[in-house]
């Protein structure tokens, strides 16, 4: 619930979008969008051709041995440093949030 009048929300990634459905609902004073698309548009098309066939649904969507290849590639990991990065962020998260 938001208690405030004329919020300013602000969102990151999924959180973006998560805001703008907010901002639908409750006027807000402003909105800000990090690292976010403002509409479908926007989404890779990788995406969006992933929505409109269904494909989330039978492929996988978590990081898996045999797709860390494509998922590097995706994340657009161009280094040691960032690929180490990575395969921290792999090793420390619960699997639930995959």
């Amino acid at each position: 619930m938001i208690d405030h009048e004329f919020p300013v929300l602000l969102g990151v990634s999924f959180g973006g979008m998560i805001g703008i459905e907010i901002a639908r609902i409750v006027e807000v004073e402003k909105l800000i969008i990090i690292s976010s698309a403002k509409s479908a548009n926007e989404l890779p098309q990788w995406m969006r051709i992933m929505g409109k066939f269904y494909l989330h649904k039978v492929l996988p969507t978590r990081s898996y041995k045999f797709t860390e290849k494509f998922d590097n590639n995706r994340l657009g990991i161009t280094n040691e440093k960032e690929l180490a990065v990575v395969n921290s962020y792999r090793k420390k998260l619960e699997p639930h949030l995959f």
